[in-house]
């Protein structure tokens, strides 16, 4: 268990010890462009006069193709 905990404390700080400095300054930054963000919108609710219409019409339609 000792030498687990050992192991990783010493990986850790291998790896924070190959980070980049925050005060480089020769560092070149890439700009991101931002994603454009469209507002949302919303499908036009239905009512059940409105729904009952359209299976009907989908079930005649469907019967129409058969024959």
């Amino acid at each position: 268990m000792k030498k687990t905990a050992v192991g990783l404390l010493a990986l850790f700080l291998f790896g924070c010890a190959q980070q980049p400095s925050i005060n480089d300054k020769s560092q070149s930054v890439v700009p991101v462009a931002s994603p454009v963000v469209k507002p949302l919108e919303f499908a036009p609710m239905m009512t059940a006069a409105e729904m009952k219409a359209a299976s009907k019409a989908q079930t005649i339609a469907a019967e129409k193709k058969s024959t």
